[in-house]
């Protein structure tokens, strides 16, 4: 017994202790992983073969298996025991689970519900990844650091390209930020006035057709967001307001073809989100990624993602035949690659295309659902804005953004401003990886290489930064209105994210909100469906990196002239 405890134990022991030493300072992938642990195993049935010649072969194969497990169970074992009780950030308070693995992470994110920050202000969230919510570590979070892995992960992209999005080299991300800044450009999306104003024409005759009938308001919401992107990113018309038929394009949008789809465009926007959910249950693990086909994962889930994948490779190859003569957002990533080309590949751009439709679309659509639910539950609120509205526009001039910016609309901008508050895009924080030296942060000290990030919608819910948050009051943006006894913290308020990595498509998103809120309240009067179930609203409520809005039943009626 002791010879068998000599010739297996004892090595399984030293294996598992200096894989683990090993592992710490070089974070292996899963082939590496599975390459080491093969490596060990060859090694131990070489050694075992030649100081134990009289053992049968089958022994040794049995030792063998018999060494792997041993060592993987001291590996696990040993890793458990740092992260409790060794590991530097064994001080901060945090689910136990947690601490040991990030499986947890994968948990608790699969239900898409919301997990507050029960644990205070810096919550240990995984093995080597911290939580906050203090307004005093926004600015220092989002200052010049890289970002974690957790935006490296690959599930919607064919290729081997690297989207903007999964750029985690701060510097690298800066120098090819500049293209996407310059075709976000508020001095760009002006130039597409006339495409915003021709899909909200459309928008509004679609609900002139429904009138005083009950309709899912979220769905038109994605339809209306997901052309907008259609006709900036990609010069095309997806006809989601119109069923995706052929039909006569008006003369601001001639130079754009009308395409149908053979599942039905309306298909699409649920596409996109299943790509968002995908993502985000993989990014809590990315090594997991080349193992994701052996999780149980539903298999709606994978086909959606699967078609997202498709149709942003698909638009990528029809939209790159057209080359940059076409002025949309594409043309400047397309002119920039013409002119840097050693810095962005081709695979670079097929890979951004997922992205085009996630910024410009998906968390606008939510905000837009959202700020309208909210309108329609407070009546005070509604019937305030709709004067200011009326006082800023006659309803039949042209519309432009400008018109109607925070300074003419400070209602409107703290309605849209309070939206974002309450229901934030990204909600769940944006992970970056702390420098290699470490930081402090209000005297407490963030050790090199630990991930890191702020939850948002803690932030913006914590009373510290915001008197009552969950209270639906847009005056807490003006500063004359505000109840000066209210706490009004606006370094919480990162719906956007904030610094360098902010979110490219915060200023389209802006500027649609303004327009459709404008247009709507302008010729409307609006309501929630008789029985609307408030409670059964917000228990449907759903993140997974983005808000997942449930339906919206509304009413829509004409307003009366005068």
């Amino acid at each position: 017994m002791a010879s068998v405890v000599g010739s297996i134990f004892l090595p399984a022991v030293i294996a598992g202790l200096v894989s683990h030493a090993v592992y710490k300072r070089y974070e292996p992938s899963v082939n590496a992983f599975l390459r080491n642990t093969i490596f060990l195993a060859a090694a131990f049935m070489a050694w075992a073969f030649y100081t134990q010649r009289e053992i049968k072969i089958v022994s040794i194969l049995g030792r063998t298996a018999l060494f792997s497990v041993l060592q993987l169970l001291i590996l696990c074992l040993s890793i458990s025991v740092y992260r409790l009780f060794l590991h530097p950030l064994k001080r901060f308070p945090g689910p136990w689970l947690a601490k040991l693995t990030k499986l947890e992470g994968l948990y608790r994110a699969s239900d898409g519900l919301f997990h507050d920050h029960m644990y205070g202000d810096i919550v240990r969230i995984g093995p080597n990844e911290l939580s906050f919510r203090n307004a005093s570590a926004i600015k220092r979070l989002h200052g010049k650091m890289n970002k974690g892995p957790y935006f490296e992960t690959k599930v919607y992209q064919e290729g081997q390209g690297t989207s903007l999005n999964s750029l985690v080299d701060y510097d690298i991300h800066k120098t090819r930020r500049k293209t996407w800044d310059q075709a976000f450009s508020q001095k760009s999306l002006k130039s597409f006035g006339p495409l915003f104003n021709g899909l909200l024409d459309k928008l509004c005759d679609a609900i002139v057709g429904f009138e005083g009938l009950e309709i899912n308001f979220a769905d038109w919401c994605d339809y209306y967001a997901f052309d907008v992107m259609g006709g900036l990113a990609f010069n095309k018309d997806f006809g989601l307001l119109t069923g995706g038929a052929f039909l006569p394009l008006p003369s601001w949008c001639s130079i754009m073809t009308p395409v149908v789809f053979e599942e039905g465009p309306r298909n699409y926007s649920s596409f996109i989100r299943s790509g968002i959910k995908m993502f985000y249950l993989v990014a809590n693990i990315p090594w997991i990624s080349p193992l994701v086909f052996l999780f149980p994962i539903p298999e709606e889930l994978r086909r959606n993602t699967a078609k997202f994948t498709e149709l942003g490779s698909k638009q990528y190859e029809e939209r790159r035949a057209q080359g940059t003569e076409p002025n949309d957002i594409f043309s400047f990533l397309i002119a920039a690659k013409e002119a840097y080309g050693s810095t962005t590949t081709e695979e670079d751009l097929r890979a951004d295309s997922p992205i085009l439709f996630i910024a410009g679309s998906d968390t606008t659509s939510t905000s837009m659902a959202f700020l309208f639910y909210f309108l329609a539950r407070d009546k005070r609120v509604y019937e305030k804005l709709q004067r200011e509205v009326d006082a800023a526009w006659d309803g039949k001039s042209p519309l432009d953004a400008g018109m109607i910016g925070a300074e003419t609309c400070p209602y409107l901008h703290g309605a849209i401003q309070e939206t974002l508050r309450i229901v934030p895009p990204a909600p769940n924080g944006m992970q970056r990886a702390a420098p290699k030296n470490g930081l402090a942060i209000d005297g407490v000290y963030i050790p090199g290489g630990t991930l890191i990030s702020v939850h948002a919608y803690s932030a913006q819910h914590d009373p510290r930064h915001f008197t009552n948050p969950l209270q639906f009051a847009p005056e807490r943006w003006n500063d004359l209105e505000r109840n000066p006894k209210w706490a009004h913290v606006p370094v919480a308020f990162i719906p956007f994210g904030l610094g360098s990595f902010v979110c490219i498509g915060r200023g389209l998103a802006m500027q649609e909100l303004r327009l459709i809120a404008v247009r709507l309240i302008r010729m409307f009067d609006f309501a929630l469906a008789p029985g609307f179930d408030h409670d059964k609203f917000w228990r449907d409520l759903r993140s997974w990196q983005a808000i997942f809005k449930p339906e919206l039943p509304m009413i829509f009626k004409r307003r009366q002239a005068g």
